[in-house]
């Protein structure tokens, strides 16, 4: 779960990408880097829908426990699908709230000197490791999105 994060998109309404960074839950040092694509369709002249995919990476960034100031230790991926309906309060600002479909996928291997892993989301619908060395974790719950854009 980001509790909070900063995207920029760049592109025209019906195809956008999106670069974005936001802080989870966990450690101060603990942070995500990602990416994705957008839509955005037009329901009415105030309103839109938008459907958005993103994946993100953690990065810990000042970590005592790494010896690097940037670093990513293992697989934590965050993806998320988001549907969205927003309002355009006027041509540079609107407020945006729907659901989102999430899948965590985590090496959480405790022998492979990682750092401490600890579930994402507050709750799951699914949960599986996988039996390998890196005892890989996926992990799917519905979530909720509200945004402000600029």
């Amino acid at each position: 779960v980001q509790y909070a994060n900063l995207s920029y998109k760049m592109g025209v309404k019906r195809l956008y990408t999106i670069y974005s960074f936001g802080k989870p839950m966990g450690s101060l040092s603990r942070w995500m880097f990602g990416g994705g694509l957008g839509t955005e369709f037009d329901l009415s002249e105030k309103m839109v829908f938008n459907i958005e995919g993103t994946v993100h990476q953690e990065l810990w960034i000042g970590n005592a426990a790494s010896p690097y100031f940037l670093s990513i230790d293992r697989l934590n991926l965050y993806n998320s699908l988001k549907f969205l309906f927003g309002w355009n309060m006027d041509e540079k600002v609107a407020i945006n709230i729907g659901p989102t479909f999430n899948v965590s996928v985590a090496n959480s291997n405790p022998d492979m000197g990682q750092m401490a892993w600890n579930e994402i989301p507050p709750y799951s619908f699914y949960q599986h490791t996988n039996n390998n060395y890196e005892q890989t974790n996926v992990q799917m719950w519905v979530g909720l999105q509200a945004s402000i854009h600029f």
